[in-house]
């Protein structure tokens, strides 16, 4: 999928989710249950075409 191409809504709405499944794997004290590395790198990707879109978001933090 091409994120230039893609409606702002569109990559606040998956970035959402993402940040969701982390939470979640926070809560069940996993380090990564639902969100894997894969998932981390598509996040980021999301997170740099939003920045370059100056769309606003809640950030993900990651574990460490």
């Amino acid at each position: 999928m091409k994120l230039s191409s893609s409606k702002d809504e569109r990559l606040l709405v998956f970035y959402e989710n993402i940040r969701r499944q982390v939470e979640m794997d926070m809560r069940s004290g996993s380090r990564y249950r639902f969100a894997g590395e894969g998932v981390k790198e598509y996040a980021d990707k999301l997170r740099e075409e939003m920045e370059r879109r100056r769309l606003q978001f809640t950030p993900i933090e990651w574990h460490r």
